[in-house]
């Protein structure tokens, strides 16, 4: 699940900064969904970082 995230963070209009939403507002319950490589990619893409 992880890599099809950031795969789809990268490449998908605006799902990166939905992603860094999401861990925003619910990051407990995110946390299990979303690995280190997700976050990474969605820190690069929207240029800010999100919460662990």
């Amino acid at each position: 699940l992880d890599r099809a995230l950031a795969d789809l963070a990268r490449h998908v209009p605006g799902f990166a900064a939905a992603v860094a939403g999401w861990l925003a507002d619910a990051p407990r319950e995110w946390a299990p969904l979303v690995g280190t490589n997700t976050r990474r990619t969605v820190e690069d893409v929207v240029g800010t970082s999100v919460p662990a």
